[in-house]
């Protein structure tokens, strides 16, 4: 939460507010997994951590985690973090990608990536929006912010009901009306004509198990529908004007560009993979 006292009359200040706190912790996760990376414990480290691998020797992976029935969560991938473990780290030191997650330095610099990319997400009011909304003006930075939402919130749905279990028993149904329920409160943020948000959810269910029935193997990660509907319902998509429209300078902008480079670089469609 940022508290802001005096009033901000210009896209120059909203982009300074927007752009400072992601491009420190940029920074900062890039120094904890340069060390994380770097400074890899020999393979035998895994053995204090999990004591009963031990009888598998090194090669654990192959027995242990098809005897778990919840084996250890693994770090979802960005381009970031896949360039640090395939290009910085020493491969004989690397272990299981299921083992990370018990090496501090590196969860920490993946956690700070990933909570950067979260606020870098060019919409309404996060650090993203201003930075956009700094970069492009009101008007363009209301389409990019929409368009961002709609395609999260395709994305975030996608498997959640499918074709080929629909009519397999009533829980399919019990959700398909929770999810349309959800679908229609979010889309207030867009319109707040019921007829216009009806069609919404019609056109959302309709396109999602069309592409669910073609690739039935593509699953979207639904814990986004919840940041999703703080974002819709709470923060919206629109990012408040201000008197001052005046553009950025070319320092400004080449540091815009910059932050969204880095929330490409960052961000992870699937944060934590079961």
């Amino acid at each position: 939460m940022i508290r802001i006292t005096g009033k901000i009359k210009s896209r120059i200040q909203y982009f300074d507010i927007g752009i400072a706190g992601p491009i420190v912790g940029f920074v900062v996760a890039l120094l904890f997994l340069f060390y994380g990376f770097t400074h890899l414990p020999p393979p035998e480290h895994i053995f204090t951590i999990h004591p009963e691998y031990a009888q598998y020797g090194l090669n654990y992976a192959q027995y242990v985690y098809t005897d778990q029935s919840t084996p250890s969560p693994i770090l979802g991938t960005n381009i970031l973090f896949e360039f640090f473990k395939n290009t910085i780290a020493d491969p004989t030191l690397l272990p299981n990608e299921r083992e990370l997650i018990h090496y501090p330095y590196i969860f920490s610099g993946f956690l700070a990536l990933f909570f950067t990319a979260l606020n870098l997400i060019p919409i309404g009011q996060l650090d993203g929006g201003h930075v956009v909304y700094g970069l492009f003006g009101y008007k363009n930075s209301r389409i990019i912010s929409l368009s961002l939402y709609l395609i999260f919130l395709f994305y975030a749905g996608v498997g959640l009901i499918s074709p080929y279990t629909l009519f397999d028993n009533h829980y399919s149904f019990i959700i398909l009306g929770i999810y349309s329920f959800y679908l229609f409160l979010v889309s207030g943020c867009i319109s707040t004509d019921n007829k216009t948000r009806y069609t919404i959810v019609v056109a959302f269910l309709t396109a999602q198990l069309v592409f669910s029935y073609f690739f039935p193997s593509i699953r979207g990660e639904q814990g986004w529908l919840l940041y999703l509907f703080i974002l819709g319902k709470f923060l919206g998509l629109s990012h408040p004007r201000v008197v001052d429209e005046n553009k950025l300078g070319l320092g400004r902008k080449i540091l815009g560009w910059i932050s969204l480079l880095i929330f490409i670089l960052c961000f992870s469609f699937q944060p934590i993979k079961g």
